[in-house]
């Protein structure tokens, strides 16, 4: 997991991002034949051994984590929430219980009870409940958005009609928006959109390098739009869509609808003072600039030294993005990034996270085995900056929370 996942603006909160996420989490997906017996013993033995042993682990694991970094993640874990006291199977994954925290984990073993695959969710503290989490993030400086529903009905909320700043989550209508258009026309989602160089943006992503007229189905530019966050697949779609079949799903006071492009373009140093009489501009003024930026091009060097905060990109409130992840929920391509949570313990997975400077959201629906929905969307907008471990702390803990039944 990465807020990775996250959205057009955030390479220069990318690296801290992942810095501060692995803290948090390590997801390692490298398949070797399951092994059932002996994964709580591999658990056990992880957690309560004084150094880990390299040869307990196999070596494409130890390639992409090191035992220094297993060691430095297991004697945090121990250090803030206790010793290790035991692991019960929590469906296909299971549960670490420490003296203070649970811990959701997988583990997986290879044909010779090599530890294959290993990944540790956001701890639990025993004594938290979505009140105090909520009431941790309402505390958080500049402005915060939450709702938190199971089968519809709010449990815990945060201002939930506030528009605020989410980043890539935008998306979400960009997606919504497709796949109303298949369901409604003649188009699937094998029609083939070909590259333009009009569609060529910043990362996040890596479309952006590839030749001119290089063909994608629309499947794929939406499986890369929403697990990588590949902004140049979202420019190509909505150029493919039309920006007039998109814009009913965002609220009017983000209207007109920027391609990402011209959110890198206008967000520059170099259009500053357009970008500031831009927000003050009627919406028929604002797509006339949003014209005249076309013969321009995004450089990174521009955007970073334009340094626009959350008042400038895509809003939307924690209600409407939880409304289309209910309406897009069980879509395969909302699946491919987990976000931070474990796929084995959900019968359907959706989520979509996104940041500019200044701002981050993550929205994650949920569908229990039990026939429950669940939807979390939160938003944290502060022009002073957003502590990215923090607010991923406190939404992995509202996610931690959520029962699986």
């Amino acid at each position: 997991m990465h807020c990775q996942r996250a959205c057009p603006a955030e390479m220069k909160g990318a690296a801290s991002m992942r810095k501060a996420l692995a803290s948090l989490l390590l997801l390692i997906v490298l398949w070797g034949p399951a092994q059932a017996e002996g994964e709580a013993e591999a658990l056990k033995r992880i957690f309560e051994a004084e150094s880990l042993d390299p040869a307990w682990f196999a070596p494409p694991l130890l390639a992409a984590a090191p035992v220094e970094e297993l060691q430095a993640l297991r004697d945090q874990l121990v250090g803030q929430y206790g010793t290790y006291l035991d692991a019960t199977p929590l469906g296909d994954d299971w549960q670490v219980r420490l003296e203070r925290a649970l811990i959701p984990a997988s583990i997986l073993l290879d044909a010779q009870g090599r530890v294959a695959s290993f990944w540790l969710g956001v701890p639990l503290a025993l004594d938290r409940t979505p009140e105090l989490v909520a009431a941790d993030l309402a505390a958080l400086p500049g402005e915060v958005s939450l709702i938190l529903r199971r089968d519809g009905e709010v449990v815990s909320e945060i201002a939930p009609e506030r528009l605020l700043a989410v980043g890539s989550s935008f998306k979400l209508a960009v997606l919504a928006s497709l796949n109303e258009a298949i369901l409604s026309t003649r188009l699937s989602w094998d029609e083939v959109v070909r590259l333009r160089d009009r569609h060529r943006s910043l990362p996040t992503g890596a479309l952006q390098d590839w030749p001119a007229g290089a063909p994608f189905t629309v499947h794929t530019l939406a499986g890369l739009m929403i697990s990588q966050s590949d902004n140049t697949a979202t420019d190509a779609l909505i150029d493919f869509l039309g920006v007039e079949r998109i814009e009913p799903l965002l609220p009017r006071e983000s209207l007109p609808l920027m391609t990402t492009r011209q959110y890198f373009i206008l967000g520059g140093l170099e259009h500053a003072d357009l970008r500031q009489s831009y927000l003050t501009a009627t919406e028929e003024k604002r797509r006339g600039i949003l014209v005249g930026l076309n013969r321009f091009r995004p450089t990174l060097g521009d955007f970073l030294a334009g340094a626009a905060g959350p008042e400038f990109g895509w809003h939307l409130s924690a209600t409407q993005l939880c409304d289309l992840m209910d309406e897009l929920l069980g879509m395969d391509v909302l699946a491919i990034n987990p976000g931070l949570v474990s796929p084995r313990g959900w019968k359907e997975l959706g989520f979509k996270g996104g940041s500019t400077q200044g701002a981050i959201n993550m929205t994650t629906g949920l569908e229990s085995f039990g026939g429950h929905r669940f939807c979390i969307s939160a938003t944290w907008n502060d022009p002073d900056g957003v502590d990215l471990e923090r607010f991923a702390m406190l939404y992995g803990e509202l996610l931690a929370l959520l029962p699986k039944d």
